[in-house]
């Protein structure tokens, strides 16, 4: 399994868990906890720019994007908010989101954005994790959003072969 195939898997259950989470406000009646008037009709109508943003960002990753990173960092930061949030309502002494499912929910994405950050942070210095693409047989000229392409757009060069060898080594460690 390449190191994009986990990034696309730790992404989609981070996405996943938030999305599971949000279904389970409306059991929880989160537009309370907010002081929200009009009951689940706005939770609703709250939620759909909610989700389209974890959905658009998880699309955006998965297309290559040149801003995949950003994708990335943006679910990460919603999970902390998240479990900030959740965190101050429990400080505060507000009751919801009691049962085991839900605290675990709240508890995994927080979890999972540490190991979303913790990943960026390592990769960081890493040529193949500046662009979070997955890199295929497209060559610049082919104009696709592959690793090659961003590279060539950015005026970049890529020697596959030994970016290759060094990757080899890396996972004989």
């Amino acid at each position: 399994m390449t190191n994009d195939k986990k990034l696309q898997r730790l992404l989609l259950a981070n996405v996943t868990v938030m999305i599971v989470h949000q279904i389970d406000s409306a059991f929880w009646h989160e537009w309370e906890l907010f002081g929200i008037p009009g009951g689940n009709q706005v939770n609703l109508i709250l939620n759909l720019p909610i989700i389209a943003l974890v959905l658009y960002a998880y699309g955006g990753f998965m297309a290559g994007s040149p801003h995949a990173r950003n994708f990335f960092k943006l679910v990460a930061g919603l999970g902390f908010l998240t479990f900030a949030i959740h965190g101050f309502f429990y400080l505060d002494g507000r009751e919801g989101f009691g049962q085991p499912i839900s605290i675990a929910l709240i508890f995994a994405t927080f979890f999972l954005s540490i190991w979303q950050m913790f990943i960026l942070i390592v990769t960081h210095k890493s040529r193949l994790s500046t662009r979070i693409v997955a890199a295929d047989d497209v060559k610049p000229d082919e104009g696709g959003s592959d690793l090659y392409s961003v590279l060539a757009r950015e005026g970049e060069s890529f020697d596959e072969e030994e970016e290759m060898r060094r990757i080899s080594k890396r996972d004989e460690r």
